[in-house]
């Protein structure tokens, strides 16, 4: 059982009695008696993939012909970290049939194997694979070094990793944090992002709860970076990540009125969408694309169905995968003509001005009810604060100051209150807070009463009733407990 990033397992033989192009026709022989699709085939080396099954994750088998050896490799194409057996398999499984070949098929026979495959596959005279940087890295650090053509996503790595240990450092919690504590950290959340700070939408994508959100995180985006950072280009990619990640944004705020929301997932689902659009194109060899676009399909698929159970923002997983497969087909020509500098620049401009402008508009007019609903009860606050304050010297009840302070001051705050808290109501807000606002209301229609028996008293018209008194003062303890295990006991 192999355990890596990708897993992986390789294996020597010898073939001294054959010349390489002699010992590479009888590996393609052996390929095509495993039934495996051969992908593509240099001078010295030949590359084919396992079809998906249940067996199978679509693996990758390297044939790699040196002059007296060869080495089999066999490694995970999907996003697997343990692959259960499966590579060793592979390559056991080439050796077997490879093997015997070479006693069956000698002589004449051999040579016309040679030239079938030299006619098949022109390439396997004088060609080279170019490699990619997948293929000559080896070690489980290299996948975190930087190096031509894998500069962003060890980039983004370590900016997400820095901002972990400096919220952890300043006391955030590195398990559960709190939403406040991330949120000092640049959260995304509604009523503050649509209040001017739009930064939220990008700096929410650099940020996440927990230690284990983070590596899950990193764990996929790492992945998707080996095979897509080097076919997009550094610049195409990066461009990908941010808009990506600010369209999760955005549709995460769109979808939720009170989530704090933070995390990479957004970004990367994106650049999961960019591959699925490529992978639905000719831009990757087709057994290749076939193993690839059956596991990545998967992951996605699970992964939005796992977030629809909850604490998950599956809002922002299918935002940035929208936006990805847009980038992918937008950058569909740009990657036919490699070399046409402006057409690349052409199709980064195209993807960032529609994207940019649809979130734009979406920032613009998505309703902040719930800014609005909090700056209202700060107003409220300062009137029942006024209201009260109003009638503090209540404690000498014959005097004429304390009847002009009920009727000419308290009794009309509460009732801006009640005139504010009406306004309030017809926001767009949750069930929860709608009720909050009907016990505050009941809860200054009590303090008018109360003002008003008191006034009543004051001005002789009724007597000091203690069962009225105390039936007033019980009613608004009852609603001031109501209040606050509707907030929360806050």
């Amino acid at each position: 059982m192999a355990v890596g990033f990708p897993p992986k397992y390789s294996e020597e033989i010898n073939h001294v009695d054959l010349n390489e192009k002699q010992f590479m026709a009888l590996a393609l022989e052996a390929i095509k008696s495993l039934k495996w699709n051969v992908g593509r085939i240099s001078k010295n080396k030949i590359i084919a993939y396992k079809s998906m099954s249940l067996a199978s994750w679509g693996e990758e088998i390297i044939v790699d012909i040196e002059e007296h050896s060869a080495t089999i490799s066999s490694k995970c194409s999907s996003l697997q970290f343990i692959d259960w057996g499966r590579n060793r398999k592979n390559v056991e499984e080439f050796i077997e049939v490879c093997s015997p070949l070479a006693e069956t098929i000698s002589g004449n026979a051999l040579t016309n194997k040679v030239q079938e495959m030299i006619s098949s596959f022109p390439e396997c005279a004088d060609s080279q694979i170019k490699e990619t940087h997948d293929e000559k890295s080896s070690g489980f650090l290299s996948l975190f070094k930087f190096r031509k053509g894998f500069l962003i996503t060890p980039l983004i790595i370590y900016i997400n990793i820095s901002i972990f240990i400096i919220m952890t450092l300043k006391g955030v919690d590195m398990f559960l944090p709190s939403p406040e504590s991330v949120l000092k950290f640049g959260a995304n959340f509604r009523p503050l992002t649509l209040q001017g700070e739009w930064w939220r939408l990008l700096s929410s994508c650099f940020i996440h709860f927990g230690i284990m959100h983070l590596l899950m995180n990193l764990y996929a985006l790492l992945f998707i970076g080996l095979l897509l950072e080097p076919l997009l280009g550094s610049a195409r990619f990066s461009v990908a990540y941010l808009l990506t990640g600010l369209t999760g944004s955005i549709s995460s705020l769109y979808w939720h009125e009170m989530t704090v929301s933070a995390g990479a997932s957004g970004a990367i689902f994106g650049l999961y969408g960019v591959f699925l659009a490529m992978l639905t194109t000719r831009l990757i060899d087709e057994a290749k694309r076939k193993s690839l676009l059956m596991s990545i399909g998967i992951f996605v698929f699970y992964n939005l169905m796992n977030g629809m159970k909850g604490n998950i923002d599956n809002a922002a997983h299918i935002g940035g995968l929208i936006a990805g497969l847009f980038i992918g087909y937008s950058y569909y020509f740009s990657l036919k003509k490699p070399a046409d500098l402006q057409l690349q620049i052409a199709s980064l401009c195209f993807v960032t001005a529609i994207l940019v402008s649809s979130t734009f508009i979406i920032y613009s007019t998505t309703p902040n009810d719930i800014a609005i609903f909090q700056k209202n009860l700060e107003t409220f606050s300062l009137l029942e604060q006024q209201a009260i304050h109003g009638i503090q010297f209540s404690h000498k009840p014959s005097t004429d100051s304390a009847l002009i302070a009920i009727k000419e001051h308290g009794i009309p705050k509460w009732n801006e209150a009640i005139a504010l808290l009406n306004e309030t109501d017809k926001l767009k807000v949750s069930k929860e807070l709608h009720k909050r606002i009907q016990l505050i209301k009941h809860y200054c229609e009590l303090r008018i009463r109360s003002y008003e028996y008191l006034s009543q008293v004051l001005e002789g018209k009724a007597k000091l009733n203690s069962i009225e008194s105390n039936f007033i003062n019980n009613e608004l303890k009852n609603v001031i407990q109501e209040i606050k295990d509707n907030t929360g006991g806050k």
